[in-house]
Formats: structure tokens, C-alpha cells, sequence
């Protein structure tokens, strides 16, 4: 019906402008979904992590240095 409203061939049975043609759509055409954000890696995170592995490896190996056999 809407479609028919606006290629009517008698120009006052049409739309009168973009407003009033979308007011009906928005009516029965549900809404565009939020388009979802794609996959990001948090590298100060990913640093932070390595950083403590790398520290802590190097404690351990430190101290087995340390331990007689």
C-alpha cells in the first residue's frame, strides 16, 4: 500500500515529500540492526601478559641457577 501510495499517477494522491513517505515505513519495516563491531586484539593486554611470562621465566631459571645438584 505504501508503494502504491507513492507512484500514484495523480501527484496530490502521492507523498508530498521524503518525511511523510518515510513515517509509514518506519511503522511496518523493523529497524537496521547495529552492525557488530569485528574482532580487535588488545595488544597493551597481550604485552602485559608476555612481559610477566617472560619475567617469571626468567626468576625461575634464576633460581634453578642457584640450586646445587
Amino acid at each position: 500500500q505504501i508503494a502504491e501510495a507513492a507512484i500514484r499517477l495523480q501527484p496530490g494522491q502521492r507523498f508530498t515529500d521524503i518525511p511523510s513517505f518515510a513515517a509509514p515505513l518506519r511503522t511496518t519495516v523493523p529497524p537496521i540492526p547495529a552492525e557488530k563491531k569485528g574482532f580487535r586484539v588488545n595488544w597493551r593486554l597481550v604485552f602485559v601478559i608476555l612481559t610477566t611470562l617472560l619475567t617469571l621465566a626468567a626468576v625461575l631459571v634464576l633460581a634453578l641457577a642457584f640450586i646445587p645438584l
